[in-house]
């Protein structure tokens, strides 16, 4: 579902890796914890969403990507500027 794959493929791919699921309960498990993830507090999605641009300047500056690191920090300052 994360990769943008249609409801046919998603159901073709659990039947050929994992046969003995029920497609249908497995299906609606998935949607509800993208249901569960929708209503999640709007400052702790602030405060991952921080860490993981940190992760990826660290990263970035580990490469020599500076071009890269500095969109982190610019999307980090951006963000810091709307608390």
């Amino acid at each position: 579902m994360l990769d943008g794959h249609g409801i046919t493929d998603i159901r073709e791919a659990l039947a050929a890796k994992h046969p003995e699921a029920d497609p249908p309960a497995t299906l609606a498990a998935a949607l509800q914890t993208f249901d569960d993830a929708g209503r999640s507090d709007p400052v702790v999605i602030r405060g991952w969403t921080l860490e993981a641009y940190r992760t990826i300047y660290q990263k970035m500056l580990s490469i020599g990507d500076y071009a890269n690191a500095l969109k982190a920090v610019k999307l980090i300052y951006d963000i810091a500027g709307k608390t």
